[in-house]
C-alpha cells in the first residue's frame, strides 16, 4: 500500500502483502518546498470549523447564559404529566384543579 518506492523498501509486508503479486501504486511520491508558517493559514481553517458548527446548528453559552436561558424566579415548579413539561401551576386537591403561583 502506497508508492511504488515504498513498496519496494518493504512497505508492502505491513499490509500481509505478497512479494509476487503485480505491485500497484497506490500513492504519490513528492516533495514539496517549504512554503512558510501554517500561522497566516489558521484563520481560515478557524473559520470554515465555525461554519461548520453554525451549520449544525451548535452554539456556545456560558453558564451565566444557560442559567439565564432557563425558567427562574418561579417559587414552584411541579411536573404537570408524565412528558415531563414543567408548569408554573401548583395542584390543589381539594379544588381538583390547578391554580397559577402569583
Amino acid at each position: 500500500m502506497g508508492s511504488l518506492e515504498a513498496m519496494m523498501k518493504g512497505s508492502d509486508a505491513r499490509y500481509l502483502g505478497d512479494t509476487a503479486k503485480l505491485k500497484i501504486a497506490q500513492g504519490v511520491v513528492g516533495a514539496v518546498a517549504d512554503k512558510g508558517s501554517v500561522l497566516k493559514f489558521l484563520p481560515y481553517n478557524m473559520q470554515a470549523v465555525k461554519q461548520g458548527f453554525q451549520d449544525l446548528a451548535i452554539s456556545v453559552h456560558s453558564g451565566a447564559a444557560q442559567v439565564e436561558g432557563g425558567v427562574h424566579g418561579l417559587v414552584f415548579l411541579m411536573k404537570r404529566n408524565h412528558f415531563d413539561i414543567w408548569s408554573p401551576y401548583v395542584w390543589n386537591s381539594k379544588l381538583e384543579k390547578p391554580y397559577q403561583i402569583q
